[in-house]
């Protein structure tokens, strides 16, 4: 049952972040969609590929407070993770 519930998480993780490509296809400036996009991969515990989207959002619009809230939160988690790995 738990191996269930996570393959169908995974596969709707990875439905969003094709939709979200598909927006930023649409138009690469479109920083809800790196935003959004962000999210998706830091659900799927994709860290380092979501702190790109986020970037990518404060980019196309520095005042986005969720890409900056996220991109502290990821930074400090990979910090912490190289730390446990020195």
């Amino acid at each position: 049952m738990k191996y269930q519930l996570k393959k169908q998480l995974k596969k709707y993780l990875n439905k969003k972040i094709e939709f979200f490509n598909k927006a930023i296809e649409l138009n690469l400036e479109l920083a809800a969609a790196y935003d959004s996009k962000g999210i998706a991969l830091y659900e799927s515990k994709r860290y380092e590929d979501n702190l790109n989207c986020f970037n990518k959002a404060i980019e196309f619009d520095s005042t986005n407070i969720s890409a900056q809230n996220y991109t502290e939160i990821i930074e400090a988690l990979l910090n912490v993770s190289l730390f446990f790995f020195i």
